[in-house]
């Protein structure tokens, strides 16, 4: 992996780090969902698969993704109760250009670990 991908995860820890001091306040997380969109679409990504931890970050995203992404895009929320999302993304075929997950340090690690028992990368 290159240091892009690490300033990415960098960008979404301190999004999340951010949203958890502002528990009254609602937060969007649309402005690192477009920090995403502009990294793939520098790296001419043709498609990506979004890993969001719950439900409620995939809702806030949807609106910017929907507006905005121009390339195909497939998310997913980990709490899904009705199937698995690692094997989910294990069975999608094609396989995306990029994987791009939003969480806090602790749910990046969780995920990345996961990832690669599943051989999701390498």
């Amino acid at each position: 992996m290159d240091i892009y991908y690490y300033l990415v995860l960098a960008i979404i820890r301190f999004f999340f780090a951010i949203q958890k001091t502002r528990e009254i306040a609602q937060v969007s997380n649309a402005p690192f969902v477009q920090a995403a969109d502009d990294f793939l679409y520098q790296r001419e990504a043709l498609d990506s698969a979004l890993i969001f931890q719950t439900e409620t970050e995939l809702d806030q995203s949807l609106y910017y993704i929907i507006g905005n992404y121009e390339m195909r895009v497939l998310v997913i929320s980990l709490d899904e109760t009705d199937r698995d999302p690692y094997q989910r993304l294990v069975d999608l075929r094609p396989v995306p250009t990029a994987f791009v997950a939003f969480g806090t340090a602790e749910d990046l690690s969780a995920i990345i670990s996961k990832a690669a028992k599943m051989n999701l990368i390498k």
